[in-house]
């Protein structure tokens, strides 16, 4: 069993909760990077929580925006109003390859074996090391990652039973993903040489995949939400108007959502509105994800 060094950072966070003060540690058994958060009532837009080689999360707070796309939108992406009544943390970056196996015991390897097996799609490496994304992963295999670390913590006493680790939901991974801009995407109108899509010139020896915060962090302090690997949400998909309103997520629809475009994908589909799909039981190469803590 692996055990990191204590990283302490002291937050504010506005969730009514007053002097709120837990630990979360130990991602599973194999991970254990002790981070510790002194809360406190009241507000900022980015606060980094931080363990050494582990978890880096800052706080998305409560807000209202408009989602999907100005220009151009497909039927299912026509702008709506969007009130998310409730503040997460969400990690900065996408989950790396270390921490995957650190927390399953499964390496990239295994996954690619995985989706040779099940003959999905893209069934080659396009990136490997400690801090690239991990890929091949399922939305369901995303969705027992997460119940398996909220089980985790609540049982050793680091988490709150009214805290959960999570998918983020397709409006909370937009209004992330803005940053309050409403440009398409969220550093302006072009990507040019901001994020890791099919546009990016590499050498032929550069593997197609980035390590993750290898671009720019956006307003929030969030990298890669444009390109890099597409990210698992919550939400399934429907060929339908955005669900607008409060805390808004779809349970209708045998696809699953997916945002953020990936290496493969041009700059035009990887804009801060831009929806895309996939099956619940598909892996990719060009598919990763995300965790929040709600």
């Amino acid at each position: 069993m692996l055990l990191l060094s204590c990283s302490r950072a002291r937050c504010l966070i506005g969730t009514g909760v007053g002097q709120l003060f837990f630990r979360v540690a130990a991602l599973t058994a194999q991970l254990m990077a002790v981070v510790v958060m002194d809360c406190v009532s009241a507000s900022t837009p980015s606060c980094p929580w931080t363990a050494p080689e582990s978890v880096e999360m800052v706080w998305i707070a409560p807000g209202r925006f408009t989602m999907g796309a100005e220009q151009q939108p497909k039927r299912w992406e026509k702008q709506v109003q969007v009130e998310l009544t409730k503040g997460l943390w969400m990690l900065t970056h996408e989950v790396t390859q270390e921490q995957w196996q650190r927390a399953t015991g499964k390496t990239l390897s295994d996954q690619v074996e995985m989706a040779r097996q099940e003959r999905s799609r893209g069934g080659f490496t396009v990136g490997e090391g400690a801090q690239f994304p991990i890929y091949f992963v399922s939305h369901a295999e995303a969705i027992v990652f997460c119940q398996q670390l909220t089980e985790t913590e609540r049982a050793a006493g680091r988490l709150p039973s009214d805290r959960r680790f999570d998918l983020p939901t397709e409006a909370e991974w937009e209004f992330a993903c803005r940053a309050g801009t409403a440009t398409t995407y969220s550093f302006g109108e072009e990507l040019t040489n901001l994020a890791n899509c099919a546009e990016r010139e590499r050498k032929p020896s550069e593997d197609p995949l980035t390590p993750v915060k290898t671009y720019k962090a956006n307003r929030f302090g969030l990298f890669d939400m444009h390109g890099n690997v597409a990210e698992w949400c919550l939400d399934r998909f429907e060929f339908n108007p955005l669900p607008g309103g409060k805390d808004p997520c779809s349970d209708r629809g045998k696809f699953v959502v997916v945002r953020g475009g990936a290496w493969r994908f041009p700059a035009s589909a990887c804009g801060s509105a831009t929806r895309h799909h996939d099956r619940d039981n598909s892996r990719s190469n060009a598919v990763g994800f995300r965790f929040v803590i709600r």
